[in-house]
């Protein structure tokens, strides 16, 4: 669905097509590593010298991920937080318009109170005075939309919110290190060929071919030695920390999608 844009020369539409010309940039220099091909396949006994032995089979990215993509993904997220930023500037008549106004992104409600009490949950006046400073001289409609769209209304899948994550990420990448690159595979293929060249199965069916296997996971286990041909995916995930990585491109994809909505539905605020 295409998006309206009512000011398409506005700043913040120049941000999120930036970040847009930096994902293509990724998309390239990812695509060679992504593409279906063959994959580095490592074999073992266990346990050895024994009559019982098993043959495991685990299959690793044949490549290293090159670390410049963390820096390439820290554009697009630092040129689609600016974008959301450089519109909540806007929203606001021009002498409030500051240095301090941002558009804010919040994971708990700050007006949250105690049951049966006045007294605020998050105790803490800072994400309240921050929200109230950047939204208060907007007009009514837009401020009641972008409170409307904070993560903490979606608990349910707060951990993986896109507004939340495009927060966490583009902070870890602007104020500590580059972001965390983690790699797996999709396999699409296994082939096994015996000791005199015989095709002996095809376990493409054992793998699921969407379902993410772990970069030098198992793919196998067998009676008896074999030569194994592993074609697969290879996929890269992004964070801040290893336990908290996503797909890209898909992740980043998704923030552009809400980013686009966002825009679009606050343009409908501003004056004819």
């Amino acid at each position: 669905m295409a998006v309206v844009r009512r000011f398409p020369d506005a700043s913040w539409w120049m941000k999120r097509d930036r970040a847009e010309h930096h994902l293509e940039e990724l998309e390239t220099a990812i695509g060679p590593y992504v593409a279906i091909r063959e994959h580095v396949v490592s074999e073992r006994e266990e346990p050895k010298n024994d009559p019982n032995q098993r043959w495991v089979y685990s299959a690793s990215v044949d490549g290293v991920p090159d670390p410049a993509w963390a820096y390439i993904a820290g554009d697009i997220l630092f040129n689609l937080r600016c974008s959301l930023d450089h519109m909540a500037v806007a929203l606001n008549p021009r002498k409030y318009q500051g240095d301090l106004i941002y558009f804010p992104i919040l994971d708990e409600d700050p007006w949250a109170r105690e049951p049966g009490t006045r007294r605020y949950i998050q105790r803490d006046p800072t994400a309240r005075r921050d929200f109230r400073r950047s939204t208060e001289h907007m007009n009514v409609t837009a401020a009641a939309y972008i409170k409307s769209i904070q993560p903490y209304h979606h608990s349910t899948r707060l951990h993986d919110h896109v507004a939340r994550n495009l927060r966490r990420f583009n902070n870890a990448d602007k104020h500590r290190k580059e972001l965390v690159q983690i790699t797996g595979l999709v396999p699409h293929l296994v082939e096994l060929t015996d000791s005199v060249g015989n095709l002996i199965i095809q376990p493409a069916r054992m793998m699921p071919p969407h379902e993410m296997q772990p970069n030098g996971a198992v793919i196998l286990t067998l009676p008896r030695k074999v030569k194994v041909k592993f074609l697969g995916t290879a996929l890269i995930g992004i964070g801040n920390s290893v336990a908290s990585c996503y797909e890209i491109p898909g992740v980043l994809e998704g923030m552009f999608l809400w980013v686009d909505k966002v825009l679009s539905e606050l343009e409908r605020t501003f004056p004819p």
